[in-house]
């Protein structure tokens, strides 16, 4: 059991209160917004023909629903230090495969927008599977700060004093790659406005330049979080961003 002065209790009491208090929020933003578009999404996966982006989108809407399966017994219930290690494993991973499929639609996006340039693609794909690399090689790197603690606190859910700063350079790294795809978007619009004013172009841009804008200014905040901040603010947006770019 971690020992902590009394302020210290109840600053982390608030904080892990105010980490369950913005999962239940963003759970609650994305089931929403899920269930608003899912007409569309049935009929679009009705008269489409199976291919690999389809099955692509299906993986990107469906995986926050795995991780609600795994949200539920390790935040809403009391658990040990053990049952917090062998959640935090499977959590971690979907946590990473949903990141992994969001930024992947958006390299499919862009891709589309550059004409299924083959060039782009290779130049995209090396960026990314680089980026990829490292930041699965970083979070591997144990800082001693990154475990879970029991503290003698009533509210529900796992306890780690602080995030890894390691943590923080997996979302720069995400940023030098989302970079590059605004870059790439913002290029292809100056190259060919006039094809741009079309309807299927135009949609692509301004998707491709919110969902990127959505990215960047999660994974800022999440490297203030988890730099700056203790206790269950630290790792407060992590998986909210994860939710939030897969809608």
């Amino acid at each position: 059991m971690a020992t902590l002065t009394d302020n210290e209790l109840a600053y982390a009491a608030q904080s892990f209160q105010t980490a369950n208090y913005s999962y239940v929020s963003v759970i609650t933003i994305w089931l929403y917004d899920y269930f608003l578009t899912l007409d569309d999404e049935i009929r679009y996966l009705r008269n489409s023909n199976l291919t690999k982006v389809k099955v692509l989108y299906i993986a990107t809407r469906s995986l926050p629903f795995a991780m609600l399966g795994i949200w539920g017994p390790k935040y809403l219930k009391h658990n040990t230090v053990n049952q917090c290690n062998v959640l935090g494993t499977p959590a971690g991973a979907v946590n990473a495969l949903m990141i992994v499929c969001a930024e992947s639609m958006f390299i499919v996006r862009t891709y589309a927008l550059w004409g299924l340039n083959k060039r782009i693609l290779d130049l995209v794909l090396t960026t990314f599977i680089t980026v990829a690399a490292a930041a699965i090689g970083i979070v591997f790197v144990p800082d001693g700060t990154t475990v879970f603690v029991s503290l003698p606190i009533s509210i529900t859910g796992c306890f780690m004093l602080k995030q890894g700063n390691l943590f923080a350079v997996t979302f720069a790294l995400l940023i030098v790659f989302e970079l590059e795809l605004v870059t790439l978007t913002v290029i292809r619009v100056i190259k060919v406005h006039q094809y741009a004013r079309g309807d299927l172009a135009r949609t692509l841009i301004q998707h491709n330049v919110f969902y990127f804008v959505c990215g960047l200014f999660f994974s800022i905040l999440n490297i203030i979080t988890v730099v700056s901040l203790k206790y269950g603010y630290s790792g407060m947006l992590d998986k909210s961003a994860a939710i939030c770019t897969s809608s």
